[in-house]
């Protein structure tokens, strides 16, 4: 007997369901079956090869789902605006810092996957050469990175945290990870993400020019997958204001 199957989730492309034993992501019926097996390639490699809690994935060829695990409980933004939980953003630090262990695992090369997101990116040229630029001369490091790690993609389940949707995972420095956080934080968190910055970059070490080049990247990129937002012309500004620390 079929069980029945509760809406736990909506995204751009796709709901989550569960019947109380897994949940289920399923698609609308134009998205590519290959892009479905690339996300669960994405997250079995990190299951696999990581100490990292994540979730189980399996790809259902003759439903077209993706089969997850259930995890009972709220994501970390819930948990700060609604539990009143004060101690969030040094949770996402601290889980965050965690991904930088690991090294060389069969992801995308995150330099090759930035500089064709800037080529296709509809801005200004001149901003895409600053962009270019900041890429070329960005020192080389591959480890694992997130590269969309942000408080709705922490789940607390009552007792530990686990880290959900891998699917933009790359190998690259870390600074561009914590870059893009910070560029998600700065728009819908703001009043987090300075300190979310110095404390990272201190953390881990990285310095300022190597920082700002990440930022001027992951903001090109950040600029290519916002439409009429108001928050490309902050972006634009980071861009144009970081530009001499690289020159």
């Amino acid at each position: 007997m079929k069980q029945e199957r509760t809406l736990i989730g909506r995204g751009r492309v796709s709901e989550i369901y569960t019947d109380g034993f897994y949940a289920y992501k399923t698609f609308q019926d134009d998205y590519p079956e290959s892009w479905k097996i690339y996300e669960v390639k994405i997250h079995q490699e990190i299951k696999h090869k990581t100490s990292l809690r994540i979730l189980n994935y399996l790809y259902l060829p003759e439903t077209g789902e993706i089969q997850m695990d259930v995890i009972k409980g709220v994501t970390l933004a819930y948990r700060m605006r609604t539990d009143k939980y004060k101690h969030g953003l040094e949770d996402m630090m601290d889980i965050q810092k965690t991904f930088y262990q690991f090294h060389d695992l069969d992801l995308p090369d995150g330099y090759q996957v930035f500089h064709e997101d800037i080529k296709q990116a509809n801005v200004d040229e001149t901003l895409k050469d600053v962009a270019y630029h900041a890429l070329s001369t960005m020192e080389r490091s591959y480890e694992l990175c997130h590269c969309d790690f942000h408080l709705d993609n922490v789940l607390y389940d009552g007792k530990d945290y686990i880290v959900i949707d891998w699917l933009h995972a790359k190998r690259c420095h870390r600074a561009f990870d914590i870059a893009r956080s910070y560029l998600l934080l700065k728009q819908y968190v703001s009043r987090k993400s300075n300190i979310y910055l110095r404390t990272m970059m201190k953390d881990c070490h990285i310095h300022e020019d190597t920082m700002s080049r990440a930022l001027i990247v992951m903001a090109l990129v950040r600029m290519r997958e916002l439409e009429n937002d108001p928050y490309k012309e902050v972006l634009k500004d980071l861009i144009i204001n970081l530009k001499p620390s690289i020159l």
